[in-house]
């Protein structure tokens, strides 16, 4: 596969919704989906065929993402849990009942909840510069 035949794009996942990267084949018009965070594929061929396997969670660790195809046992679940508990980089998410859950780690942001972060910051922003008397180091980091 070479990589300068596909455009990337961030989207919102068809399954858990949060953010994940569909690629587009401007030769083909192949596109891909798999989510780091609930571990989701889907591919469209050419002739407009879907194909589609649920997604059941993933185990990030520092070099490394595993997603999973198929559910995992609460056993399997506690072994995984208990393999990473310790890792500062780690984390490990489950999808089930239509839900993400964290098992370890935090959820990220959704596409939408970054947008609206994002304008927030530059209207805080915007707004020190009206200010007649501003003085850049006036200025306080923005948080939510």
């Amino acid at each position: 596969m070479d990589n300068r035949e596909y455009v990337t794009e961030e989207i919102s996942c068809p399954q858990c919704g949060y953010p994940t990267v569909i690629s587009r084949s401007v030769v083909t018009g192949e596109s891909r989906i798999c989510c780091q965070w609930c571990g989701y594929l889907g591919h469209e061929a050419m002739d407009g065929t879907k194909n589609e396997r649920k997604g059941y969670g993933s185990l990030h660790r520092k070099n490394h993402t595993e997603v999973y195809g198929q559910p995992l046992s609460l056993l399997r679940r506690d072994e995984i849990y208990s393999e990473i508990k310790d890792e500062e980089d780690s984390s490990f998410y489950v999808y089930e009942n239509g839900k993400l859950v964290p098992i370890k780690g935090k959820l990220p942001q959704t596409l939408e909840e970054y947008y609206e972060q994002v304008i927030n910051e530059q209207e805080y922003y915007r707004s020190f510069s009206y200010a007649s008397s501003a003085d850049i180091n006036d200025l306080i980091p923005f948080e939510d």
